[in-house]
Parts: structure tokens; sequence; C-alpha cells
């Protein structure tokens, strides 16, 4: 769409809306030779082709708008029945196939999808053995289940629009992947090898369950190792289990994390526990819950919570009350800050603001009688002494940086 395609040249028999025979290629930004039928004059349209790629550069041909390089080549053959995503059966395979973007370049054998139908039931298989592996399988619209996954996370809290969906939809999965794939579609995260997802989930929003396993996750040049998540939206004693052995942050790295959600009515309920510092001599025990309010924004609160650093007990919200808090919209552009504070014993750090965008800002972080030596890391060979008192204010408007300190 909204291209113009170059150098064609067509062998075979072509009556609208059919096409059976040979084509070619060569734009300068797609040289690709096709053979096969193309036919959409029935009930069910039917594909069946092999299409030889040497080169499609997808962004320049209007294709994929998020990555500025998006080169692919690879050999397709497609055998395929039906006249939507809904109803399709058959099989789709790429073989060695190439993409390139700006942050790399990816090489694959083999990638099969294969979707097949059992009366109502429905399944898509996906078998790569240098990529991914597994399938999905039930009754269910494919562009319900976004929505099934929304709703089921959701529908924990009272003041939650569910979207709509159609009813007695289920689905079983489960996954092994091989691959950092993931970051072909999401960059900035790379799954380990091996890493395995499964569970459930259907218009019933309670029946929703997912096992996730990974020896290794990058996330933003963060690395966790040995992660898992467990969610089952039925269970009485909690609705969601995380555990990460390790996470290395770079200038900071923690130990033994593990988190525990509850639901209480319409607020999800949030324990978590690790050790922090290159000789796990840190401590964390945080309490958090998060609801949403009858504007429809995200509000995550800070209950009382303990922060041991350099052998000093830190309280976050000593009162346990409830302006320690952070409201956000969904796509958090908007996002509201409401006097966080931390003090160990008379020592006090607050922090309150609004931020708007990506472009505007107004922090105002505070210090009252604060040791400087308590909130600075460790540094050989330097000792540092005295209190810091005054605000810290950063202002950004419209891209600008306005800081100021009194």
């Amino acid at each position: 769409k909204g291209y113009n395609y170059t150098n064609i040249n067509l062998d075979g028999k072509f009556k609208n809306p059919q096409f059976n025979g040979n084509l070619s290629i060569r734009d300068p930004n797609l040289k690709m030779d096709f053979s096969g039928l193309v036919d959409i004059s029935a009930d069910q349209n039917r594909y069946d082709f092999r299409a030889n790629v040497d080169y499609m550069e997808l962004h320049q041909l209007k294709l994929v708008e998020r990555d500025s390089i998006a080169v692919f080549s690879g050999l397709v053959e497609m055998q395929v029945v039906g006249t939507s995503e809904d109803d399709v059966q058959g099989s789709i395979e790429f073989k060695e196939t190439f993409y390139q973007n700006e942050l790399d370049n990816y090489f694959f054998d083999d990638f099969k999808v294969t979707a097949s139908r059992s009366g109502s039931k429905r399944t898509i298989e996906v078998d790569s053995p240098d990529i991914i592996d597994g399938k999905v399988s039930g009754e269910f619209d494919l562009f319900d289940v976004p929505n099934l996954f929304r709703n089921a996370i959701g529908s924990i809290y009272t003041n939650y629009q569910p979207q709509e969906v159609t009813q007695d939809q289920y689905l079983t999965y489960s996954f092994v992947v091989y691959n950092k794939i993931l970051e072909v579609f999401v960059p900035g995260i790379e799954l380990g090898e091996n890493t395995r997802v499964s569970g459930s989930v259907s218009s019933d929003e309670k029946k929703f369950k997912l096992n996730f396993d990974s020896p290794e996750i990058l996330l933003f040049d963060n690395y966790l190792n040995e992660v898992t998540l467990r969610v089952d939206n039925d269970n009485p004693l909690y609705n969601t289990y995380i555990s990460v052995d390790s996470i290395d942050a770079g200038f900071y790295r923690l130990n033994d994390l593990s988190l525990i959600n509850a639901t209480l009515r319409d607020t999800l309920y949030i324990q978590s526990e690790f050790r922090g510092g290159d000789q796990q001599e840190d401590g964390f025990q945080l309490s958090l819950y998060h609801t949403i309010n009858p504007e429809g924004k995200s509000v995550v609160g800070m209950k009382r919570s303990t922060i041991e650093y350099k052998q000093n007990q830190w309280l976050l919200n000593k009162d346990n009350n409830k302006q320690n808090k952070i409201v956000f919209d969904d796509n958090f552009q908007n996002i509201k800050i409401d006097s966080l504070v931390l003090n160990h014993r008379q020592e006090y750090i607050t922090m309150a603001g609004v931020l708007n965008g990506s472009n505007n800002k107004d922090i105002d972080l505070r210090f009252i009688d604060v040791n400087i030596d308590n909130i600075t890391p460790v540094i050989d060979s330097l000792e540092l002494d005295g209190a810091v008192n005054g605000t810290l204010r950063l202002l950004q408007q419209q891209g600008a940086y306005l800081p100021t300190a009194d």
C-alpha cells in the first residue's frame, strides 16, 4: 500500500480473481521469484505457492514502520485454505530465513506454522528447532485473544472495564523458546534458550493460568538470572508468584528476589523481599498495593516497608498512610507522585511531582537533616561527612530542563 512496484514479469494463467503460474519481481526493494496458485474466486480462498525471496526491504515497501532497516530473505512455501485468519487451515513454512534490522542480523533454518480444525476446536502449531516450538489449542477467535488476556489480568479490579469478547472461548498454550527471537518484535528484550511458557485463558476471567520459566533474561541492559513466574486467578492463597535468582543492573546487584501477591476485594496486595549490593549487605522488605481508581487510572501505593542500607534501617511510609502512592494512566503519559516519604530516625527524604508526557516534568526531592554518608555508596579511600538539607527541583518544560536547588 502506497508503494509502486517495478520490473514485474508474469508467465501463467491470470483470470481475475485467480492466478496460476510464475511471477518474477526485480524491484529495487524486492527481488522475488514466485511459482504457484492464488485463487480467491471460491467461498474458500486457496493459496498453494512457493516464493523464493532474495531480498525484501520491508520498511521501504511500507510494510514495516517500526524498524528503519527491515531486510528479509528466505524461501516461503504456503498451502492454505480459508477466507480469514479465523477460519484458515493449512501451513506456511519459512526456510533458510534471514532478517536484518538496525539492531542485529537474525538467521533461522526452518520455521513452520500449521493451523488445523477438529469440529469447533482449532489448533495452531509452531515448529522451529532453532526459534520456538509449541502450540495453542481450543475454541477461540484469534482477534479476541489479546482481550482475553487483558480481561483476565484486569478482572481482579472492581473498576476495570472489560473488553468485549465472544463468550465460551478458551485456549491452552505451551511454548519453548530456543532463541532471542523476541528481540525482533520487542527491541530491548532477549529470552534465554529453553525459556518455557504455558497456561490457559478463557472468557471466564477466573480461569487464567500462566507458567513462565527462563534461565536468563536481558531486559533493557538489565540481566536477570533464573526467572520464575506463576499466575493463577483461581488460587485462594495467591494470584502471582515471582522469583529471580539475581538481577544485575550494572551499577547495583539484587539477589534472591521473591514477590507474592493476593487480591482482596478490588485491590492487589504485594509483598517482596530481596538482598542487594555486591556482598548482599543491603536488605529490602517491601509492601505495596495496586488498584484502579474511579477515574480508571492505576494507583500503586507503598505500605510501611523497610530498607536496610549501609547497616541503617530506613522506613518507607513509616505512618502507613495513603499518601505514599503513584497514580498513572494506561499509557504512562500522565503520572502523579504523591508524597513518597523515606526516613531513618530523624533523617527524611521526600519526593512529589508530576510527569506529563516525555517532555514535561516537575519533581521535588527534599532532604531534611540527611547524613550524606548514609545515602552515598561506599567509595574506597573516601569518607564523607555532613548533613544535606534543601530541595532539588527537576523541572522540564517542552523538553527543556530547568533544574533548581535550594
